[in-house]
């Protein structure tokens, strides 16, 4: 559906269930998946700088969604950023967080996500880097 962005999605969460569901979804639609078991995972791998954009779940233990975001604003300011949660509670600060690329409450719509995701990595394209 979306091959032609040839892009990389790298999906955080500590749930190997929520990990293969994505990852699943993510493939069925064109993209090429990254998985992390932690947010620490993530920014300590090589492969790193291939990704087009992030997906972190909220609550993880150790670092969660929302201060992995932080830093992947620092480190690569470009990066569009998903975050998920099913933890109902922490939305609004996740959503506060999420730099306007969205916050999807677990259930979420795989095609709302699909389509969030597509739209973040064109929108990130179309911005040159200064």
């Amino acid at each position: 559906m979306y091959a032609a962005l040839q892009a990389v999605v790298a999906v955080v969460d500590d749930d190997p269930r929520v990990l293969q569901s994505l990852e699943n979804l993510l493939e069925s639609s064109g993209f090429t998946v990254h998985r992390y078991a932690s947010a620490a995972a993530f920014l300590e791998d090589p492969m790193r700088p291939g990704v087009d954009c992030l997906i972190a779940d909220v609550g993880m233990p150790m670092m969660d969604g929302v201060e992995l975001q932080r830093l992947a604003a620092i480190k690569y300011p470009d990066l569009p950023v998903m975050l998920i949660t099913g933890r109902h509670e922490l939305a609004p600060a996740g959503a506060a967080a999420a730099n306007n690329r969205g916050i999807f409450l677990k259930p979420f719509d795989g095609l709302a996500l699909i389509r969030a995701v597509a739209f973040a990595i064109q929108d990130a394209r179309r911005d040159p880097v200064a």
